[in-house]
């Protein structure tokens, strides 16, 4: 597995993890 692209997915994951807090919180 590319490093690149797990850092992507890491990314990727974080934003939606992170979307989705925001969107339980409002």
């Amino acid at each position: 597995m590319h490093l690149l692209w797990f850092a992507v997915a890491h990314n990727m994951m974080r934003f939606f993890a992170l979307h989705a807090e925001a969107q339980v919180a409002a």
